[in-house]
């Protein structure tokens, strides 16, 4: 992607995005953005622009949301010459978690798009100004659900509930096929989809703790009883466990069959809580 850096009316350097990824560190993510900056050629009044960071924002739908500063590793000074320069810098935006589950709460399923509004000044010899230069970087949804794999930030569902996806033995790997799949349902829109998968994991947990096949009603019932005030904690938590099951109950079936349709907000409510059964299972 192609950009530039004005001053007073004159182009002072063409500037090309090289790469941009995302990295995990230690309670949070770092965002970089790598660009190349190749300054013009001199003529007439000399011109010199110095960067010193940017901030970042995104707009999605009619608003535009602010997500922090990022840094450089130096000030960047670009200055009209005789001829051409080039040179690199690098931008780094640390985020944490929940901004990251932020952005995907605007997101939605949609491709995301981040500004970078520079931070620095211009100069001309006589005059100093602030520079006055916004670049839009667009991600399309693919690349950026592909750097959030990559940072392993799907592992945390971007709500901080780990995902219990490593180390399973062998009789669990089917339980872990089928909450990896609600996870991937929900990052591509699939909410419903999400849902029916979380269902499967619950289910299967379920009747692998309490040796039960139809597990969850005798828990929904004695929760319905008069019984319910002498459970214990650990029948509590069966009930809740047969909660969520029950409320995943519509969609194994088809719409005007008793089925429905599951919002974004509902589906992260499942995932979220499939994730924590499977982890304490």
């Amino acid at each position: 992607m192609r950009m530039d850096i004005w001053f007073n009316n004159r182009k002072v350097a063409d500037v090309t995005q090289s790469q941009i990824h995302l990295q995990r560190m230690v309670g949070a993510y770092e965002l970089r953005f790598l660009f190349q900056f190749q300054t013009l050629r001199k003529e007439g009044t000399p011109r010199q622009v110095t960067i010193n960071g940017a901030r970042v924002s995104t707009q999605i739908g009619a608003g535009e949301h602010q997500l922090g500063i990022a840094s450089l590793d130096a000030p960047v000074h670009l200055r009209l010459e005789d001829s051409e320069r080039t040179a690199g810098a690098s931008f780094a935006l640390t985020l944490q978690p929940h901004q990251l589950s932020a952005i995907e709460e605007l997101r939605g399923n949609e491709d995301l798009s981040l500004y970078l509004t520079l931070g620095g000044t211009g100069s001309d010899g006589l005059n100093t100004q602030s520079l006055q230069t916004k670049w839009g970087i667009p991600i399309a949804r693919s690349r950026w659900l592909e750097m959030l794999r990559d940072a392993r930030a799907l592992d945390v569902l971007l709500v901080e509930v780990p995902m219990p996806i490593t180390n399973v033995p062998e009789d669990w790997k089917k339980i872990r096929a089928d909450l990896l799949e609600a996870q991937r349902h929900f990052h591509t829109g699939e909410f419903s989809a999400c849902v029916l998968s979380c269902r499967k994991v619950i289910e299967e947990i379920g009747g692998r703790l309490y040796k039960e096949t139809e597990w969850h009603g005798s828990r929904l019932t004695r929760l319905a009883s008069d019984q319910r005030r002498d459970m214990t904690k650990e029948q509590r938590e069966e009930a809740v466990n047969a909660a969520v099951l029950h409320f995943t109950h519509p969609a194994a079936h088809a719409e005007g069959k008793g089925g429905v349709l599951y919002t974004r907000s509902e589906a992260k409510l499942i995932l979220t809580l499939a994730a924590a059964i499977a982890a304490r299972a």
